[in-house]
């Protein structure tokens, strides 16, 4: 969530701001119908004809406080009375505006929540606020108008008080209110906040982790724009860039220096040593850095610390003394310049944001495009302004010069002819020649930019990249604005789009990388156009579609004896501490198109599972909107048309109370939802979702064809009591079992027919896991560390991660080996050969160190004399139950569990979902959802 003052950058008048705001946020105009009039003119195959008005509907939601006329335009009259009641404040009213997440649609009440919380950080309670929420825009945002003149309470002049906002830190409270608002609401934050909220107390406090911006890295607003609209650094913020490269190395240097010397000389002299002057200048001094290439200045002020200060230097030294001749600076080395620079330690928990420049999520292909377009265009302009410069220096070489010397050779040539008309015939015909002059560099500006249009078009990229013909080059002023005008489908234009996104990605790999001087992005091996990750010297930060398989492909980019650590989502390192402990071993990919199920043809009952399935799956890490959202996103991408989901939305919420949301929020949720439809194709939609959020999908379809929910459906009736009167009763109807058929009717491409049954049947053995007893445990807490694994074949298996599990493939045999499960710790094994058994003993031994046995007689005397040959630890699980229960610890056994419902008491708890379980096997585990489902994930 971000919080913005807007500043009022026009100085408009009293009456024109309070109306011009108050006008916009209540009745704003549609600025976004020409971003998606080219979208909804061209809906998706699976969607109906879009609405455009209810799509290009801005204004959702309107309120205000603390006004004694509840009619919005009696308000106006009202706040501008109010704000005139003190002369002495020129601009009383102030503007903010909140602004969510792309996935985050608030609801009404929490917006009413929001706005207690902003007027109490800013001591605004009794002032005149009127608010309203927009969705005219990619992001949810809703807009507040203060007026900081106090309706009642005056001061001392005796004129109404003008109250200070936020004791005068406005922009601290509004850091503080983001804070709050953000904690209590389930509301991602922002990369690097100022505050954060203490739980515990119910105060808002400074982050100890807060980065604050240098001084030297603080530029004014118009070049944070420009370099933002064109995706481009300007100058200064390249030179700054290049600076702070060198900067580690003089701070490093000056700081050494400093403790051992003692004079001016000394000072020189030990600087020259590391390629470093120290020069006067001005009221202060500057360093100036001489390599073999560069020669690069530093103020000390800025870059350097305050002890290197010319007045603190003079203060222990006396008055500045120049270098003696003798003294002069040694050139550099550039390699031992930047060897010095060091990558920021994890342990700080930089956000990955904060590491990359915005060049670095560009399309080159795009972006080089774009800017040929620019410089042709800003040849262009400048013509266009030469012309004009041209054109005005005319007028004024006519009215100090021309005019009086044609006034005079007209005289001479028509002496009969009056003077004031004489002057007024030259007047009309240079304002005529005026006219003409400026109509033809219009005409001339209009015919370069269709030039310049009709090249790009027929250019070899041009014509696979624009949408339409009907383009004009000269409406294009941003990056974004080039993009808009793409063929949204274009693999490249769906990159694009998707990077821009996920610039605040959290997920990272931590890992030195002095190589990758420059940041590069990194595709996806069989989705060729598809970004998974940047990478740059500090590491790697991963996007949001991340897999084992392509976690894996990254890892493989860094040294093997580079240093790793993950952070980021819950589910991200878990995966990704998968793919390091088989760094060495190639996880291929059950699904490397990422496909999904196609449901437009799914039956309201199923649809009802599919959507509960996802909402619980989501609400684990999101608030109740944000699951929402992202359920019904997913099952769009799976083709569900928008007006099945708002139907089945609006089911589920008025029928079985699940939900506490009501008609107004429900609408401005699916309202957000239809214009991310309506904006970006399903293949951009479905990178926002990660490998296991894609296996939830298929997992819901294979147990809805082997019938292992028991689909119900409910109805709300009222029953009479004996009594009299009525009582509420849900009551539940259990639909008929489907026919085995449910995978082919979702999906009927022959990629995925070849596939399907390695998908069943892992599907079926991860079901049956508790069914066989023959499995491999740890006797104590598993070991960070990854270790070898001895005498493990690599080559004669291939692993496959699905449903949660990995899966050891014998490639000879083309059967399952064995089965682990990292997250609870144990190795089912599956087939009955030795080899297979030896296998899952060494890698269990490799994970867990001492291996727990259990099963039956056969399997364990298999396993111990292979323990007994190799010399490796193991225990039958009865044997340690004995131990635990002799020794003196409480029985709470360390030992990460086994297979089966059983054996759940010996595992650590954990968060992730236990193992998939047939209908038959006695007392599951089932979670019940608000339809009657009984689901057993």
């Amino acid at each position: 969530m971000i919080l913005k003052l807007i500043a009022n950058t026009r100085s408009t008048s009293l009456k024109q701001r309070v109306n011009g705001l108050l006008n916009y946020i209540q009745n704003p105009e549609n600025t976004r119908a020409k971003n998606l009039s080219n979208y909804i003119r061209q809906p998706f195959a699976s969607q109906p004809a879009w609405n455009e008005d209810a799509l290009l509907e801005k204004c959702v939601y309107a309120s205000s406080r603390n006004f004694l006329d509840d009619d919005p335009e009696q308000q106006k009259i009202e706040m501008l009375q109010t704000a005139s009641l003190n002369r002495r404040v020129e601009d009383p009213i102030v503007h903010l505006v909140a602004s969510f997440k792309k996935f985050e649609v608030p609801t009404i009440q929490q917006i009413e929540e929001q706005i207690d919380i902003l007027l109490r950080h800013l001591n605004a309670k009794a002032l005149q606020v009127q608010y309203a929420m927009h969705l005219d825009t990619d992001n949810a945002h809703y807009h507040v108008v203060i007026n900081k003149i106090h309706p009642f309470e005056k001061n001392q002049h005796q004129q109404h008080k003008c109250v200070n906002l936020g004791d005068g830190w406005i922009l601290n409270a509004l850091h503080r209110s983001a804070a709050e608002i953000e904690a209590t609401q389930g509301w991602s934050s922002e990369p690097n906040p100022m505050f954060v909220y203490n739980r515990r107390t119910q105060t808002v406090e400074s982050n100890p982790a807060y980065m604050k911006i240098s001084d030297a890295e603080k530029l004014p607003a118009p070049i944070l724009d420009r370099a933002y609209r064109h995706q481009q650094p300007s100058t200064l913020q390249q030179e700054i860039h290049f600076a702070k490269s060198y900067q580690q190395y003089v701070e490093s240097s000056v700081q050494n220096i400093l403790r051992r010397a003692n004079s001016w000389q000394d000072w020189h002299q030990a600087l020259a040593e590391k390629g470093l002057t120290f020069e006067k200048k001005r009221n202060g001094a500057i360093f100036q850095l001489k390599t073999f290439t560069e020669q690069i200045t530093f103020k000390a002020s800025l870059f350097c610390q305050k002890q290197a200060t010319l007045p603190q230097l003079q203060h222990h030294w006396g008055p500045y003394q120049t270098a003696a001749e003798g003294i002069r600076p040694q050139a550099v080395p550039d390699q031992e310049v930047q060897s010095r620079v060091t990558s920021p330690s994890s342990k700080t928990k930089i956000h990955p944001f904060h590491l990359f420049q915005s060049q670095d999520y560009l399309v080159a292909e795009l972006h080089n495009v774009y800017l040929t377009l620019k410089m042709q265009k800003d040849q262009i302009t400048d013509l266009h302004k030469q012309a004009a410069a041209e054109i005005k220096q005319n007028h004024e070489d006519y009215q100090f010069f021309e005019r009086d010397l044609q006034i005079k050779q007209q005289q001479q040539q028509s002496p009969n002819m009056a003077l004031d008309q004489i002057e007024a015939t030259l007047d009309d015909q240079h304002a005529l020649q005026q006219k003409n002059d400026r109509s033809d560099r219009r005409t001339q500006y209009a015919l370069s930019h269709q030039q310049l249009t009709a090249k790009l078009v027929k250019d070899g990229m041009g014509q696979l990249l624009f949408s339409s013909p009907k383009i004009n080059s000269a409406q294009i002023t941003s990056y974004a604005d080039f993009i808009s005008h793409l063929d949204r489908e274009h693999p490249l234009v769906i990159a694009q789009q998707f990077l821009l996104d996920q610039r605040q990605s959290a997920n990272f790999i931590h890992a030195p990388n002095p190589k990758c001087r420059q940041a590069q992005l990194i595709y996806d091996e069989q989705l060729k156009h598809e970004p998974i990750a940047v990478m740059n010297q500090y590491g790697i930060q991963m996007f949001s579609q991340y897999s084992i398989p392509r976690i894996q492909q990254c890892l493989k980019l860094l040294n093997a004896d580079t240093s790793i650590e993950f952070s980021g989502e819950s589910s991200f390192k878990q995966q990704a501490q998968i793919a390091l402990q088989h760094r060495d071993h190639q996880i291929e990919d059950p699904n490397p198109q990422h496909e999904l199920p196609r449901l437009e043809q799914i039956s309201s009952s199923d649809l009802e599972v599919f959507f509960d399935q996802l909402y619980q799956h989501f609400q684990q890490h999101h608030n109740l909107q944000t699951a929402i959202f992202k359920a019904n996103l997913l099952l769009s991408c799976c083709h569900v048309n928008s007006d099945r989901l708002e139907r089945n939305l609006k089911e589920y919420s008025d029928e079985f109370f699940n939900f506490n949301l009501q008609a107004p929020d429900r609408n401005n949720l699916m309202l957000r939802l239809k214009s991310v439809l309506c904006t970006q194709p399903i293949a951009q939609n479905r990178q926002y979702f990660n490998a296991q959020d894609l296996d939830l999908v298929w997992q819901v379809a294979l147990k809805l064809e082997y019938n292992l929910l028991k689909r119900k459906t409910a109805k709300i009736i009222n029953k009479p009591k004996p009594q009299g009167g009525s009582k509420l009763v849900i009551e539940e109807i259990v639909l008929p079992e489907r026919d085995p058929d449910f995978l082919n009717e979702v999906m009927q491409e022959l990629s995925f027919q070849r596939r399907k049954s390695r998908l069943q049947q892992q599907f079926l053995e991860v079901s049956e896991i508790s069914s066989t007893s023959n499995s491999f445990g740890a006797c104590q807490r598993i070991d960070a560390e990854v270790k070898s694994l001895p005498h493990f074949p690599k080559d004669r298996y291939k692993i496959i991660c699905q449903f949660e599990h990995q899966f050891y493939i014998d490639r000879e045999l083309n059967q399952t080996a064995f089965i682990e499960n990292t997250h609870q710790a144990y190795i089912t094994v599956v087939s009955p050969l030795e080899v297979h058994v030896r296998d899952a003993l060494f890698l269990a031994h490799a994970r867990y160190g001492e291996v727990m046995i259990s099963g039956n007689e056969q399997f364990k005397a298999q396993v111990e004399a292979i323990a007994r040959q190799y010399q490796i630890p193991v225990i039958r699980e009865e044997h340690l139950e004995q131990r635990q229960a002799q020794s003196e610890v409480p029985a709470q056994p360390s030992a990460a569990g086994v297979t089966g419902h059983d054996r759940q008491t010996n595992r650590p708890q954990q968060d992730s979902t236990p193992p998939l379980e047939p209908q038959q096997r006695p007392n599951p585990t089932s979670q019940k959802s608000a339809y009657g489902h009984d689901f057993d994930l």
